[in-house]
């Protein structure tokens, strides 16, 4: 078949000769710079190949230093990475091959000036550079490419992309003539006519022929001649270099080479690390000076296969030895070794041994297997270890094939490789062909790779995470081994190899995947834009459509597990906190760059973390009770695979632990991690343990010997007395066979009949799932899940089927309404009337259905139907909502919103009302001036004063009213919220007293009415004081008032402006009887305290005498402190100074030191302190005093993924208490503990062995029983977020005590000093 791009280049003109664009000089160093195009062509070299052979002699650089995603004013790389000049000087630019406008086409012509703008800017700051140290580089431009119009129906059309991109080659021709700099238009001879035979993979992706068809046209452009037969073997040599030098420049784990980890230097034996300290003395060493040392063996091995291309350009050969390359110091581990005879920190290791080098060991995985413990009614065996198979290593992921095998991501080189790894990571499949239950065969299906973190079986292969790229490896003539790759994806990144593409799973209609985690900078180059990310996220990536997508940000700080259940529910898990949540409602519509999910509750509240992986238990060999749960793995304190009862909870799911399925006791058997868990096609559950002592990006060097390379086990885990599942036979069947596959109750077998349909022509596996769901058994009970999977077929193989579609969005079950919702969302651009349909599933019965609805919806926010999306989406809430539905409403309403030019909001009165109640301020502040917008603003709490004083103005010119009786009737309205509304409440108030006087008297019987019959304090306090504003004073009202009444009309007295204080003034001679009549109660006591300060300056010396002598009596102390620090200094006696400070001092004495950080008590020492002041030379005697019986205060922050509190250093004196507010800011739970002296090291490493589970008498965890006489105070584990209050008294004995966090693992670094003095 044929496509179009063209590969004729006389018909476009390219018949006339050339004249040569470009010399090249002896020894020219030329570098590479662009796009996916020349990033892509690194990897066949068919261009550097012609252009080496053609000057044979010049021995020519080549240093490509593409990305793809990269435009001539982006550079989005790894913290610390280098600019694009620094990395110019580095290779000695002599010539630069700049490759741009691509991924600048997609602004379209609107974004041309801006493109010609930056690009001209390129070249004049480039020109004016000079990186080789000999001349200023030549420049040489090179066009993007046209699209190619591909016979793929799922792929989209490029006619307008390439006009676009046939406008922005035109500019770059224009720009480069301006700047004197060589120019070549590889649009001209890739946009008409046709090939036999696809030249690109989805119309951007060049193929090796594709490559090699504009590598032929570039060459004649830049030397005038036709391209040359190519040598092979050069071609082989050159691939064999750019490799290398590929893996430099992109190398994995870029946060440690040079980002913010590679400050991290360790010292043997020590434990813990420095942080910044790229070159630490010794005996320290950092990631960056190892890693940097790698990094220059790769240099040194890139420029031997430099020579030994040069020597085959020159007609002959040589052996590339790389026996040159510089040593790369050895790093210690900074664990113990036992061959000193030392301790680790005064601890030993529990539970661990060591080998003669002092390392430590792994045990024998057959003789620890009595130390796992298994569910009641489970037997564990070991299925494969590395005794069996010694390639078996640090086993990271794993999946089933259509032939019932089980593959395995082998991690050998974990983290990554070096530069000298003799072997490479390997995906392994292994067999059990004699039904033992162990397997017997193995074969290693590729054993070159490099942290083959997440897979995922593909047709007749596996698409494989290799950094930058997700590859596809085929085995294309059935040997069962790989044979052909091809870069699918390219520019996810790996900045930290622990948080790349973890768990490459399938949705249930065939997308998979991919994720980065934090200190990652991802650019994806698709045919549809780039997809450019900061830090974490989770992509989805349609295979058939080539569409990558942002999926969610939410919980993506190290994303590991990805699971979807029967009805296609998503579980995602971050590994870093073992955060668990409900993806489906963080997984609104994103752009391809900017913004990101907002942040989601997780639905099961998880013991502990980390968690490198999850699953679903789906198989009949268990019990029923077992079927839908979800499994999550943990490797850190609770070390093994908790089982998680799954239920739907309003639009969502909640989970509840129940039984844990597998774990180990770390005292006991501490290397045994469960990694990854999986059901097989036998209904056995399968689980990887990683069987590595070290867990964690920070605590240890990137090259610490500890970090094993050696070992890794399979178990398989059944339930007794309960046969094993027949494997159903899927690999060669035929499309119906498959069909009758979807049958089946495991998901595993479902999903793989699925994999292997794919293989067929997507049109016959279509017409056939619909023929197949037509002559379904409706009265099955399993009807409704067995028709759609028929339509996720549909979805799989790209096939829309709108008519069976709405039959599936028709189901009485709930639940596949929901999931055909979902692919509604994916197919809404070519099924008619989509809009429709989802303003039906917004309007359904079910929650989760209107929950899908209005996710769907959020897609419609590039488009021309935004408002009309946006107009459906409102529609949600005339039905009951809860947490998930509000959460995707927001998001939904807030990106569709954002592509309208005015604020739309519903149209129906009770939707309005729930929308407007669940606003944000920052939205509600935008909002048009409609009544329910204006009584929300002027009603709701912690609106800004100028916000709800314009909205009093705008109401008022609405409705007529005046504002008097606007506010009275707003106070009627707050009255009536049973208190939820109180604080603003007293804002309102305070307008109200504020009103003119004769105002207040026309509206005087409705605010008696709220005085008299109001239930709340604010609103009676603010009526009683517009009552005294009314009247001229108090006497009136004060008749009829008694008790309670009586006291909020004294507390009122504070409402009265500062203004009116003669009206103030006439309330004190009521103040006065109450006092000299000597029956007030507490409540008025304090009220008429609280008042005296209020009254007139002639009265302030006699009040404040008042208020001392009530401090001095200790009748209504705190009060009385208070009234006292609100006089005026100048009203102070200073004879009443001593007689307070002596009371105070004599009453502190009798608060218990626990008690000293109450507010109430802090007030009351304040005073006296300002009272000891009056005192002369007495007062830095008394004021030592006070000092005695106060508390000090502090607060301890975490700091964000650094593993350490925000101080490292407190001080307080010696019996004195004080108080520690501690606030976790971090990702992870941590908490904070006072011990000894130099114990910090010995209680953490003693809770290292500790599971979740075990917590002291006051519920926290991590406290060893063993240390609870010496642990002085701690708080509980705290989740992020979470803060507590750590009321402490200083030890009396002065020193530099500790404190800690005992999570474990977290002792080694997150700890501080507590100095008590003397």
């Amino acid at each position: 078949m044929k496509t179009s791009f063209s590969i004729l280049f006389a018909v476009l003109g390219f018949a006339a000769p050339l004249v040569a664009q470009v010399q090249f000089q002896k020894g020219d160093s030329i570098a590479i710079l662009g796009n996916v195009l020349p990033d892509r062509s690194q990897h066949f070299g068919w261009l550097e190949t012609m252009i080496t052979q053609a000057n044979a002699d010049k021995d020519l650089t080549f240093r490509n230093l593409a990305f793809s995603g990269d435009e001539v004013q982006t550079w989005h790389r790894v913290d610390n990475f280098g600019t694009r000049d620094e990395w110019l000087a580095k290779v000695k630019a002599d010539v630069i091959f700049a490759f741009y406008g691509n991924n600048e086409s997609f602004k379209g012509y609107e974004g041309l000036d801006e493109f010609k703008k930056n690009l001209d800017t390129f070249l004049k700051e480039t020109q004016a550079k000079n990186f080789s140290g000999k001349a200023p580089p030549r420049i040489v431009l090179f066009s993007p490419i046209a699209l190619e119009k591909l016979a793929n129906p799922s792929l989209p059309p490029v006619d307008e992309k390439n006009t676009n991109l046939q406008n922005y080659t035109a500019a770059m021709s224009e720009v480069a003539a301006a700047n004197g700099v060589t120019f070549v238009d590889l649009f001209a001879p890739t946009v008409q006519t046709a090939s036999d035979e696809p030249l690109s993979l989805n119309g951007l992706y060049l193929n090796e022929k594709g490559d090699k068809v504009v590598a032929e046209a570039a060459f004649k452009t830049l030397t005038g001649e036709e391209a040359p037969q190519v040598n092979e073997k050069l071609r082989q040599a050159i691939v064999e270099k750019n490799w290398e030098w590929h893996q430099r420049y992109r190398t994995v784990d870029g946060y440690n080479v040079y980002g913010g980890r590679s400050g991290l230097a360790y010292a043997a034996g020590v434990g813990g690390f420095k942080q910044n300290e790229r070159t630490p003395e010794k005996p320290y060493i950092s990631n960056f000076q190892v890693m940097q040392q790698e990094m220059t063996q790769r240099d040194v091995k890139t420029a031997n296969r430099d020579l030994r291309v040069w020597a085959i350009a020159k007609g002959g050969d040589l052996v590339v030895k790389d026996d040159n390359l510089p040593p790369v110091e050895k790093v210690p581990t900074n664990m113990p070794d036992p061959k000193e005879g030392k301790e680790f920190n005064k601890v030993p290791m529990t539970g661990m041994t060591f080998t003669e080098e002092g390392l430590i060991a792994i045990p024998d995985a057959t003789e620890k297997m009595k130390d796992i413990q298994v569910h009641s009614g489970m037997k564990i065996q070991l299925f494969a270890d590395e005794k069996m198979f010694p390639e078996l290593v640090n086993p990271v992921a794993m999946q089933w094939d259509t032939k019932g095998r089980l593959w395995v991501s082998a991690w050998l080189n974990y983290p990554e490789r070096t530069p000298t790894s003799p072997k490479g990571d390997s995906l392994l499949i292994f067999e059990d062909t004699d039904n033992d239950g162990k397997a017997d065969k193995m074969t290693t299906f590729a054993d070159d790779l490099n942290c083959p973190t997440g897979f995922q079986i593909y047709k007749d292969g596996v698409i494989v995470m290799q950094s930058p790229s997700l590859v596809y490896i085929a085995d294309t003539d059935g040997d069962g081994k790989g044979d052909k790759r091809e870069r699918i994806l390219m520019g996810l990144c790996a900045a930290d190899s622990h948080h790349e593409t973890c768990y490459l799973s399938y949705d249930n209609g065939g997308a998979i995947y991919p994720s980065d985690g934090v200190f990652h900078r991802t650019q994806v180059e698709t045919v549809n834009g780039v997809v450019r990310n900061t830090n974490g996220a989770i992509y989805r990536y349609d295979i058939n459509r080539n569409e990558l997508e942002r999926f969610t940000t939410n919980a993506t700080v190290n994303p590991h597990g990805k699971i979807w259940d029967r009805w296609g529910n998503s579980y995602f898990t971050d590994a870093t906190g073992n955060v668990n949540t409900f993806a489906e409602a963080s997984s609104c519509y994103l752009p391809r760059e900017g913004g990101g999910s907002a942040k989601m509750n997780p639905f099961w509240d998880r013991p502990a973390r980390p968690s490198p992986g999850n699953g679903i238990i789906s198989s009949r060999h268990f019990p029923e009770e077992f079927q839908n749960n979800f499994l999550n793995c943990n490797v850190i304190g609770f070390q093994g695979i908790w089982r998680v009862k799954l239920s739907q909870d309003g639009s969502g799911m909640k989970g509840e632990t129940v039984e844990d399925l597998v774990k180990a006791d770390p005292a006991v058997y501490p290397t045994f991690r469960p990694a990854c868990v999986s059901v097989g096609l036998d209904g056995a559950l399968y689980f990887c343990d990683w069987s590595n002592a070290i867990i964690g990006h920070m605590q240890h060097h990137l090259r610490d010997p500890n970090r094993d390379h050696g070992h890794g086990r399979i178990y398989k885990m059944t339930y007794e007395g309960r046969p094993l599942l027949k494997p159903k036979k899927i690999d060669g069947e035929s499309i119906p066979n498959l069909l009758e596959l979807l049958k089946e109750w495991e998901d595993v077998t479902r999903q793989l009949a699925k994999v292997e349909l794919a293989k067929h022509d997507a049109k016959e596996v279509a017409a056939a799932a619909k023929k197949w769901a037509a002559a379904l058994d409706k009265s099955d009970p399993e009807y409704e899940h067995h028709r759609l999977e028929a339509l996720w077929t549909h979805q799989w193989v790209d096939v829309v089927d709108a008519e069976l579609l709405k039959e599936v969005l028709s189901s009485p079950d709930a639940r596949a309404r929901a999931a055909a919702t979902r692919v509604l969302s994916y197919w809404k651009d070519q099924v008619p009337g989509a809009l429709d349909l989802l303003r039906a599933s917004v309007n359904d019965a079910d929650p989760r259905v209107r929950m899908h609805g209005v996710r769907a919806l959020s897609f419609y926010q590039p488009t021309a139907d935004a408002e009309k999306a946006l107009e459906i989406a409102y529609d949600v809430l005339k039905h009951p909502t809860d947490y998930y539905i509000d959460h995707v409403f927001g998001e939904c309403r807030k990106g569709l919103q954002s592509v309208l030019k005015t604020k739309l909001l519903p149209k129906d009165p009770a939707a309005l009302a729930e929308y407007i109640t669940k606003t944000s301020d920052a939205d509600l502040k935008g909002l048009p001036d409609i009544e329910p917008v204006l009584i929300e603003k002027l009603t709701r709490p912690k609106v800004a004063a100028d916000v709800r004083a314009n909205a009093l103005t705008e109401l008022v010119k609405l409705t007529g009213n005046d504002r008097t009786l606007e506010i009275v009737k707003l106070l009627q309205r707050l009255d009536a919220a049973g208190g939820r509304l109180n604080s603003t409440a007293e804002e309102i108030g305070k307008m109200l007293v504020l009103e003119i006087q004769g105002h207040l008297m026309r509206h005087r019987e409705g605010i008696l009415e709220l005085a008299t019959k109001g239930t709340q304090p604010p609103v009676i306090r603010a009526a009683y004081a517009a009552l005294m504003i009314t009247d001229s004073g108090p006497d009136e009202i004060w008749k009829s008032t008694t008790g309670k009444a009586r006291v909020y009309l004294l507390e009122a007295i504070a409402l009265i402006p500062s203004t009116k204080a003669s009206l103030r003034a006439k309330c004190q001679p009521l103040l006065t009887a109450l006092l000299q009549d000597g029956q007030a109660d507490a409540a008025t006591l304090k009220a008429v305290l609280a008042a005296l300060p209020l009254m007139s300056p002639n009265q302030a010396s006699a009040n404040f005498a008042i208020a001392a002598d009530h401090l001095i009596a200790g009748k209504e102390r705190n009060a009385a402190a208070k009234a006292l620090m609100k006089f005026p200094k100048t009203n102070w006696d200073a004879a009443k100074a001593k007689p307070v400070t002596d009371s105070v001092l004599a009453y502190a004495k009798s608060v218990p030191a626990g008690d000293r950080s109450k507010q109430e008590y802090v007030e009351i020492i304040t005073a006296a302190k300002e009272m000891a002041a009056l005192q002369g030379d007495a007062a830095a005697s008394i004021l030592k005093d006070l000092s005695a019986v106060s508390v000090d205060v502090f607060i301890v922050h975490t700091v964000h993924e650094q593993l350490r509190y925000d101080t490292t250093k407190l001080t307080v004196k010696a019996g004195k208490s004080f108080e520690v507010i501690f606030e976790n800011d971090d990702v992870m739970p941590h908490n904070f503990v006072i011990v000894p002296p130099g114990k910090h090291m010995d209680i953490g490493n003693a809770a290292m062995t500790m599971t979740p589970d075990k917590v002291d008498k006051q519920g926290r965890a991590y406290l060893p029983a063993k240390f609870e006489k010496e642990i002085i105070a701690a708080t509980k584990l705290l989740e992020p977020g979470q803060k507590e209050q750590l009321k402490v008294r200083a030890p009396n004995q002065p020193g530099d005590y500790e404190f800690v966090c005992t999570f474990p693992g977290h002792a080694l670094i997150m700890w501080g000093t507590l100095t008590v003095t003397k």
